[in-house]
């Protein structure tokens, strides 16, 4: 897969580090596997998720860098639910 390098790849390994962003640091995990040559498939089968998502992140991250992968803004009615802090 092919990976604009927006940003160096110690820095996308040291962000993926984030406790606090699980979400975020799976992310840049599999930002950081692509970069180093692995195909969807592969980046699929170790991060437990399927191939599609993967070539999704690693299209937003070329497009936008970092900023890409973070979650865009939701329509639809807030949950009603409380939030956890």
């Amino acid at each position: 897969m092919h990976v604009h390098s927006h940003d160096p790849i110690k820095h996308l390994q040291r962000l993926g580090r984030l406790k606090s962003h699980r979400s975020m640091a799976m992310r840049l995990r599999i930002v950081v596997l692509a970069w180093q040559g692995k195909t969807a498939l592969q980046i699929a089968t170790a991060t437990g998720m399927s191939r599609r998502p993967v070539q999704e992140w690693v299209r937003r991250y070329n497009a936008k860098g970092v900023d890409g992968l973070w979650d865009r803004p939701r329509s639809g009615q807030p949950t009603k639910l409380p939030r956890q802090k």
